[in-house]
């Protein structure tokens, strides 16, 4: 998968708004602020895929995660 157009297909639909709003919640910066900004961009462009899933373990392992992934499956699926 191309993770460019994926992004931009994202970032073009009709979800992009719930999930920029999301983004910028309290919550979404709390979650930030728990990732490598550095390793995760270095991760993406090897293709590191074990670096991804230990991120994602670490993010949907806490409470703040676990509620932000719930509100992106919310806004993804328009409900």
């Amino acid at each position: 998968m191309d993770l460019e157009k994926y992004s931009e297909s994202v970032l073009s639909s009709k979800n992009a708004g719930a999930l920029k709003k999301l983004s910028e919640s309290a919550n979404g910066r709390r979650v930030a602020g728990m990732l490598d900004e550095n390793r995760l961009k270095q991760a993406m462009q090897t293709g590191d895929g074990e670096a991804l899933k230990a991120a994602l373990h670490k993010i949907l392992s806490t409470p703040e995660g676990q509620a932000l992934a719930a509100e992106v499956k919310k806004a993804v699926d328009g409900r």
